[in-house]
């Protein structure tokens, strides 16, 4: 507000401000930035090359993306597809703003607002976040434990001599394989790069018993070799991609319908209990009423969808077996 700017509200989990109205907004109060969940700029690009719309061409100078990890790979790709700045923001209902990334793309710790202290995991550089707050007055917190896991670096480019953090994710989420423990992070990371050598920005990845499985949507021929792009940045994890007509992992016609949609996600672990979902839509979209047509569209996709997981399956039911 000191800044002669305004905040326009327009979270997608109602039924009022769905993606394609934010698109709209977007475009018809010319805004400048973009704040929300990693996911949504992906889901918003998606919507507008749809509309036959360049998301850099929308106009706006930064994405300010917290709420899941916001790995180098995802960021690059992001940029060059809004044609904007992302700055990494990195907090939680209980701490609030704990970190902002500077220029050099290094998340810094807000020291005038929390302390925080990384409790190392054993035989790791890695360690589990404890915040106590500074700057919060209603409902401070000493020693919180955030349940998110770091690494810390030093020396930023951009010459902040406060630490940098790499968040990696929640450590409920780390996967252990082939002897390693893996992040959302990391797999994101992963992914974002295999997917940039298809020239896609949508992927879903799946994590099996002793292997990942990265979906990727696209419609690029003779590019190069995302497989060998996902077991450089995961040495010694087995790990497959999947190629995918686009549309399969993102349905932006059903979207456009106007549904409730949850907060987006790019990964499901099958091996623990719950839904196992393949695709981004099938994990925050509340079905629409559809015509016909789309309809149809919807349940060719959905068909090859429900039998590519079935042989999923049966591959680990005979693992199983063996």
């Amino acid at each position: 507000q000191r800044g002669g700017g305004v905040a326009i509200p327009a979270g997608n989990i109602n039924w009022d401000v769905p993606f394609p109205r934010a698109l709209e907004l977007a475009r018809r109060t010319g805004a400048r930035v973009l704040a929300g969940l990693p996911l949504e700029p992906v889901v918003l690009g998606e919507l507008a090359r749809a509309q036959g719309i360049d998301p850099a061409r929308v106009g706006l100078d930064a994405l300010f993306l917290g709420g899941a990890p916001v790995p180098p790979a995802f960021q690059r790709r992001l940029a060059r597809v809004w044609g904007a700045r992302v700055i990494e923001l990195y907090g939680s209902t209980e701490t609030m703003l704990l970190g902002t990334s500077c220029p050099a793309g290094t998340l810094h710790p807000e020291t005038a607002l929390a302390y925080c202290e990384v409790l190392p995991l054993d035989g790791t550089d890695e360690g589990q976040l404890v915040v106590t707050t500074i700057g919060v007055e209603g409902s401070p917190l000493v020693r919180f434990d955030t349940g998110d896991v770091v690494r810390v670096t030093t020396a930023c480019a951009c010459g902040d001599p406060r630490p940098g953090l790499i968040v990696l994710g929640r450590a409920a989420d780390a996967v252990a394989m082939a002897g390693r423990r893996l992040y959302p992070y990391d797999l994101i990371d992963a992914a974002a790069g295999a997917a940039d050598v298809l020239d896609s920005s949508v992927f879903f990845v799946v994590i099996l018993p002793g292997r990942v499985l990265v979906r990727i949507e696209t419609q690029a021929s003779g590019a190069g070799d995302p497989a060998a792009v996902l077991r450089a940045r995961l040495p010694g994890v087995p790990a497959e991609v999947e190629p995918v007509e686009p549309g399969m992992l993102l349905d932006v016609e059903m979207l456009s319908r106007s549904p409730h949609v949850y907060k987006p996600v790019v990964l499901a672990d099958w091996r623990r209990p719950g839904r196992r979902i393949l695709t981004v839509d099938e994990g925050m979209i509340e079905w629409p009423r559809p015509t016909w047509a789309e309809g149809r569209r919807w349940l060719c996709r959905r068909l090859s969808t429900a039998a590519r997981r079935r042989r999923l399956g049966r591959d680990l039911a005979r693992g199983a077996d063996g």
